[in-house]
């Protein structure tokens, strides 16, 4: 399964307010579900996502943390790599500029 997740308007303090309940999902999806992920996806992340990544990946295993991927940029052109082009929504087509991405 691959989960795409959009962090798109997240903050520092909205990160750290749900720090327990992201933790609380990571742990258990690794301890009792790892065979369900494929990949998780992370797209439209502001500045601190690579930290707060960081934050997280010590509370589960290899396994799971080797399966997260941080997209910086224009998503739709990494989303390709895990997803069909014609799959992509078109909210992730879409580049910071506002333009659609090739």
């Amino acid at each position: 399964h691959l989960l795409i997740m959009d962090v798109k308007g997240g903050s520092v303090s909205k990160f750290l307010k749900g720090l327990r309940l992201y933790i609380s999902f990571a742990v258990t999806g690794a301890k009792f579900y790892p065979q369900l992920l494929g990949a998780l996806v992370i797209v439209n992340g502001p500045e601190f996502s690579a930290w707060g990544l960081k934050q997280i990946k010590p509370f589960i295993g290899k396994v799971a943390a080797n399966k997260i991927n941080l997209l910086e940029g224009n998503p739709a052109k990494e989303l390709v790599r895990f997803v069909p082009a014609r799959l992509i929504p078109a909210e992730c087509v879409n580049d910071a500029s506002g333009t659609a991405g090739s």
